[in-house]
């Protein structure tokens, strides 16, 4: 895993966390989950338990309520 470099990040994700299209839980899972991606494919494969390693404040049913509420928002794509 890469944590070095710049990852582009879209500054509308701040008008969806504004008027409430996105909790904060969300947007903070959201730009974990942009920064985890593979830079060439896009894709990454996380569940609850290995969210909560980079975001150890998250418990494990809030983990797995944001994961799927960002997949009810089709903000992230679920493939199992």
């Amino acid at each position: 895993m890469n944590f070095g470099g710049y990852v582009p990040l879209r500054r509308g994700i701040i008008e969806h966390l504004m008027n409430g299209g996105l909790s904060n839980n969300e947007g903070l899972v959201l730009m974990c989950l942009l920064m985890l991606a593979d830079k060439a494919t896009g894709r990454g494969t996380i569940n609850a338990p290995c969210l909560r390693t980079f975001l150890p404040e998250l418990s494990y049913d809030a983990a797995k309520r944001v994961l799927l509420g960002l997949e009810e928002k089709h903000y992230i794509y679920s493939q199992i």
